[in-house]
């Protein structure tokens, strides 16, 4: 078999080969930090592009150097980020992974003051979309990671995503035009962790939609009723966990038939979308947003 040429994309399996790592440390990094953005084949396989092979041979030296994993993927996702305005550019590439840490370590110490102050700092240099991809999504990545890991308690989980949550619900009051497409945010019953949904409501506020967010732990029933009020758009949900949407595949389904639903977040696959009749848009709170006005325009499911 020949091996792949530069300027095709690959297999998740080609480029762990072609970069010396593992498919599974791939797969982490795209679900965990969004460092690897793949396009589809009609099939629904994941393809790796020349990007990706860039983003990931980063990381790779970073961590050589003993960098921690979600300190270097904020490094790698700040160089690489378009949002970034030309004078900030510069400085979030140089220290958006200084920024990461140093927000968790005042969450972590439940630093209140402090951490907000630190986010006024972040929120005045960087645009409101470089600020969530760049510095907020990943410190709850990395939250989350060292609470798994044994490393942080419920207290500070707790403070730290209440204080971010505040935060990004500042972010989210807005006045849409009357004529602006709505959509409904919610993560079915089962899955508490909306913090990455309630970030893309606020990307997509500012992109000019009407968003109606409904949280975490929202049951098919009650969000069929909520679609029947609002008569949106598009219809997101979204999680974390790949078994919750799993359960709710049958009434997900149902709802697939009477709105245009999309399924985001870590939980959401291609294969289980293709399966309800609902679209599956990956990526981090920008690039999700993006896809969605995407879709919106052409009314046809994008090649995600």
């Amino acid at each position: 078999m020949n091996s792949p040429t530069p300027s095709r994309s690959l297999r998740i399996g080609e480029l762990a080969a072609k970069v010396g790592t593992t498919t599974h440390l791939l797969r982490a990094w795209e679900s965990r930090y969004s460092l690897l953005r793949p396009t589809r084949t009609v099939g629904g396989y994941r393809r790796y592009g020349r990007e990706d092979e860039r983003r990931v041979r980063a990381m790779l030296a970073l961590r050589a150097r003993g960098v921690a994993a979600h300190t270097a993927a904020a490094e790698v996702l700040s160089a690489d980020r378009r949002q970034v305005e030309p004078d900030a550019r510069g400085r979030v590439g140089a220290v958006g992974g200084d920024l990461v840490v140093r927000l968790g370590d005042r969450l972590t110490a439940f630093d209140e003051a402090g951490a907000h102050a630190l986010l006024d700092e972040v929120f005045r240099d960087l645009s409101v979309e470089s600020a969530i991809t760049d510095v907020l999504m990943p410190c709850l990545h990395a939250l989350g990671d060292g609470w798994a890991q044994g490393e942080l308690d419920v207290a500070q989980e707790h403070f730290a995503s209440h204080l971010i949550r505040v935060r990004l619900g500042a972010l989210a009051v807005g006045s849409p035009k009357p004529d602006a497409p709505r959509v409904v945010l919610a993560c079915p019953q089962g899955e508490q962790h909306d913090l990455g949904l309630l970030a893309l409501a606020v990307v997509l506020g500012r992109a000019g939609w009407g968003t109606c967010f409904l949280g975490a732990d929202t049951p098919v029933a009650d969000l069929v009723s909520a679609c029947a009020a609002v008569r949106p758009a598009l219809v997101v949900v979204a999680g974390r966990d790949p078994d919750v949407l799993r359960v709710q595949r049958r009434p997900l389904g149902a709802l697939a038939t009477t709105t245009s639903l999309v399924l985001a977040g870590p939980a959401a696959s291609a294969r289980l979308a293709a399966a309800i009749g609902a679209v599956c848009v990956p990526g981090d709170p920008v690039q999700a947003a993006q896809r969605l006005s995407e879709l919106h325009r052409t009314q046809q499911p994008p090649h995600v």
